[in-house]
């Protein structure tokens, strides 16, 4: 029985369409401003203008010569050019090291150990690996959830609230994503944007948790949310405009991130229905499978004193970021697959037991190369730790199918 309303008006496919390329269009915008219009200056800052990475010598060897010993990573940067720390805080749409060329020399005054130095950078230019990382990265992340957003839009019937809803989740995480992935480079006003986006991310995610699987509070939604809208398009304009302070929209992603587990967790405790408590179960699994690879690569080396895997933590959150969206496409929709369920139900087991199997192998291995400095020790711990985790796969990887069976539908099942 449809508990989400009735359908809505049919709306043409060719609208829906024009919909779903419009939200892909945004998104590539950014992709192409990150790869094709910001500097590449081989050396990247957070938005705090403190340096987080430099490219490898093997970039540009006369580039890494002529930069020996400058910068280095957590240098505090005060001026690049004309551009000032104080100005880019107080303006987020000034690009740092925009109008300098390859091979240009850029003055910078930087503070390293509470010492003020300045030195001459040399821009390095794009190479062919680094627009390739760019573009890859950038499009890897959105790509999920844009995805995920059409085939909704597209071919999941019925067309009711909770099909409305699971399209705007996705597209808006999509473009918050597009906006967000390379933010720190500013080009294209993406700073502010991602900054707006992140409070209308709110009432969003807030909204869908609230109707689905079933809806929650019915009779006081309409008072709850259409306030949390209104505020949140406020302050999504004053972030636009920077009027608001720079890390206030750290508190709309709070909502929006504790606000939808607060409520799921809520209705796993609380629900009657044995399949509300079954596809929220599913959802919950489908964000820890999401997003804890990252976490886990980022809080636990940090914990031991070891240095923080930076490039390898973005990698394994775009592997498993997509997720998120095909969890709770299984878990509200999986009885409408038919036969395809049981597939969907191996693939998602499959892709969510190499995410979590693959991220283990990093840890392990980074704590372990962190203890051990002999070579040789190093060597027969990596043949060693490599060895067992490949005997170990197989019989593994069918204890965590058996596990998204009971999670998936409470017993033990055998498609087969």
């Amino acid at each position: 029985m449809n508990t989400h309303g009735h359908d809505f008006p049919r709306i043409p496919n060719g609208r829906l369409i024009s919909l779903s390329v419009l939200v892909l269009l945004v998104c590539l915008f950014y992709t192409y401003a990150a790869a094709y219009v910001a500097p590449y200056s081989g050396v990247e800052v957070s938005g705090d203008l403190i340096v987080e990475a430099l490219d490898p010598c093997a970039a540009d060897a006369a580039w890494c010569e002529a930069n020996q010993g400058t910068l280095q990573l957590g240098d505090q940067l005060l001026t690049i050019g004309d551009l000032t720390y104080a100005e880019s805080l107080r303006d987020r749409s000034r690009v740092p090291f925009a109008g300098y060329k390859p091979g240009d020399r850029v003055p910078i005054t930087f503070r390293r150990a509470g010492e003020e130095r300045t030195v001459y950078w040399r821009m390095l230019g794009p190479t062919p690996v680094s627009r390739i990382r760019r573009l890859v990265r950038s499009v890897l992340t959105y790509a999920p959830f844009w995805l995920a957003g059409t085939l909704i839009l597209l071919f999941l019937r019925p067309r009711d609230r909770r099909w409305r809803l699971l399209v705007l989740f996705s597209y808006t995480t999509a473009i918050w994503l597009a906006a967000g992935i390379y933010s720190n480079l500013r080009v294209a006003y993406a700073s502010p944007v991602q900054h707006a986006l992140a409070w209308l991310l709110a009432p969003v995610y807030l909204h869908l948790h609230l109707a689905v699987p079933s809806p929650l509070l019915r009779r006081y939604q309409r008072r709850l949310l259409l306030p949390l809208y209104a505020i949140a398009a406020i302050l999504a304009g004053l972030e636009l405009f920077q009027a608001l302070p720079r890390t206030a929209f750290y508190l709309g992603l709070l909502a929006a991130f504790l606000g939808s587990l607060g409520v799921l967790v809520f209705r796993l405790l609380t629900s009657p229905s044995a399949a509300d408590r079954v596809a929220t179960r599913l959802m919950l699994v489908g964000i820890g499978l999401a997003l804890g690879p990252g976490i886990m690569l980022a809080v636990i080396p940090a914990f031991l004193g070891a240095a923080e895997p930076r490039g390898l933590v973005l990698n394994v959150v775009t592997f498993a970021i997509p997720l998120l969206p095909l969890f709770y496409i299984y878990a509200l929709y999986k009885r409408r697959l038919g036969t395809l369920e049981f597939r969907v139900n191996r693939l998602l087991s499959t892709y969510s037991f190499a995410s979590l199997y693959v991220t283990t192998f990093i840890l392990i291995f980074l704590c372990g190369s962190w203890w051990i400095r002999l070579p040789d020790n190093l060597v027969a711990f990596s043949l060693t730790v490599s060895t067992v985790f490949v005997v170990a796969a197989l019989p593994l990887r069918t204890r965590f199918q058996r596990l998204i069976n009971r999670l998936a539908y409470g017993t033990e099942h055998d498609p087969d």
